[in-house]
């Protein structure tokens, strides 16, 4: 209230002031002087609002000193009956005993980062955890963050800040981390797994080994100091976008053994293996895998003792039909682990912060 007088009362002396010095009926009559007054004082407090005191001009799109908006926090479990299993199925990527599941693992490492000046408590309520890996599935899965906000309860920007909580919860939880099995009781199992799958009955397969680039925006320059690469080294000329190469081990079900990020889009796929900690355990690691058992890559890699890849420049006899056969098997991490990661479940890389992504193999 005493902000509005002390303004009132500053543009009642201006207009005052303006008053003597413009409305003398010196070259016109003092009506049109009036009007000119009237004008003049318009457009100085349109051109100048700060010299006035009128902050509503100046903070555009400022809550400071606005009521909250009022928002009815909905909860999962509400929005699951109306929706119906099929559909969170489909809205979710997940059945819904998966989502309680997830919630279960993630929960103790979720961590609600406090926002600068905020004052204590929440006009609306709080957001619960539930809540909150529910938005951020939704918008892994394809959602408008202005659609979630609407359907959950809360704010557009308290959507991201829920994505970015659940990505490093993920990424903080020992649970879901990818790592290759070393027992080799869990290899032999994922071999007997290939060898169920495959017609030639390959019965020597730890795992299907690919690359994928991970589309992104245009890195900022910012982001390419801390890479120690320019940008041009994260645009993929056969693909014509900007991105990372993603180096991927499945098993026979398609499931994520082994995860590596380290280069840009325009790295090829070898080298990425080649500085990966997959390679350095298969190289140095003595017994690492189990007697016999080796991964199948295409040509992007080299034919070692623990790598096969197919025969080169062949159309026909043996080498041709067992060509054939490694495909149907190398193949399966592009056709079935890549496409589950884009498609149903979301692989995301999301910003630049840390180079953060987020994984989603729960089910």
């Amino acid at each position: 209230m005493a902000r509005a007088l002390a303004k009132l009362t500053r543009l009642f002396l201006i207009l005052l002031l303006l008053d003597v010095i413009a409305c003398a009926p010196i070259g016109g009559s003092l009506l049109s002087n009036r009007l000119n007054l009237i004008t003049i004082a318009t457009a100085l407090l349109t051109a100048f609002p700060d010299e006035f005191g009128d902050d509503e001009f100046i903070q555009h799109g400022s809550r400071e000193g606005k009521p909250h908006n009022k928002r009815t926090r909905r909860s999962v479990s509400s929005i699951f009956c109306e929706q119906g299993s099929h559909c969170v199925r489909r809205a979710y990527r997940m059945h819904e005993r998966s989502f309680w599941k997830l919630l279960f693992i993630l929960q103790p490492h979720m961590k609600t980062k406090k926002k600068r000046n905020e004052p204590r408590g929440a006009p609306n309520g709080f957001i619960s955890p539930a809540a909150r890996l529910s938005s951020s599935l939704r918008y892994f899965a394809g959602g408008r963050p202005d659609d979630i906000a609407l359907v959950h309860g809360i704010s557009h920007s308290a959507v991201f800040e829920s994505v970015w909580e659940i990505v490093d919860a993920v990424n903080g939880c020992p649970e879901l981390e990818i790592k290759f099995p070393e027992d080799h009781t869990v290899q032999k199992q994922i071999a007997a797994g290939f060898k169920k799958n495959s017609k030639a009955n390959f019965n020597n397969v730890v795992g299907a080994i690919d690359g994928m680039m991970v589309w992104t925006e245009k890195p900022q320059l910012r982001d390419c100091e801390n890479a120690t690469v320019g940008p041009k080294k994260f645009f993929c000329g056969r693909k014509k976008k900007f991105g990372l190469n993603m180096q991927g081990v499945c098993d026979h079900e398609g499931r994520f053994l082994d995860i590596a990020i380290g280069h840009p889009a325009s790295t090829g796929d070898y080298l990425c293996f080649k500085t990966s900690s997959l390679y350095d355990s298969l190289e140095n690691a003595e017994g690492f895998l189990a007697p016999g058992l080796i991964l199948f890559g295409d040509n992007a890699y080299v034919n070692t003792t623990y790598m096969a890849t197919p025969f080169k420049a062949v159309k026909s006899g043996d080498k041709d039909d067992y060509n054939f056969y490694h495909s149907q098997v190398s193949h399966l991490i592009s056709t079935v682990a890549f496409s589950f990661a884009i498609n149903a479940c979301g692989l995301c890389f999301l910003g630049s912060d840390q180079d953060r992504v987020c994984f989603w193999d729960v089910c």
